[in-house]
């Protein structure tokens, strides 16, 4: 699977928008996803990048290197799961309650928007204000 332009293109925005330092991709193929990502961060900002095929990770690797932003992109090779539960011990008990609590509160509060964008495989948007703070909620998940 690659990514589109225009999803790249969205992604790089929504990074800015929300002044990401850091971020995670989980399967990426060659890696061109991985560039709007890059650019889209600063130069201290790190991408953990995963995927269970370095071979088309490498031959990504020449354009991301030319591009200068290689010192961005962390990759691991293997499933993403055993991964990130090595980097946080019990990961699913670690966000369960916090995934479960967001779903409930994002369902009944009427002050919260919801919109689901019909890009890639789906991104869903919810934003808001609570309390005076003001928020903006970025789902997106890429079968």
């Amino acid at each position: 699977m690659t990514t589109s332009a225009n999803e790249g293109q969205f992604l790089n925005m929504l990074l800015k928008l929300i002044n990401a330092k850091n971020t995670m991709e989980i399967g990426f193929y060659t890696g061109y996803s991985l560039l709007p990502l890059a650019f889209a961060i600063p130069e201290d900002g790190k991408i953990l990048a995963m995927d269970i095929n370095k071979e088309n990770y490498e031959l990504g690797l020449l354009v991301i290197r030319k591009d200068g932003v290689a010192h961005k992109i962390d990759f691991k090779e293997g499933l993403a799961l055993p991964i990130v539960d090595q980097m946080i011990e019990d990961y699913v008990r670690y966000y369960r309650d916090f995934v479960l609590e967001l779903n409930e509160a994002l369902a009944v509060d009427p002050g919260i928007e919801i919109c689901i964008l019909p890009v890639g495989d789906g991104i869903t948007l919810a934003i808001g204000s609570n309390e005076g703070l003001h928020f903006l909620l970025i789902l997106y998940i890429k079968c």
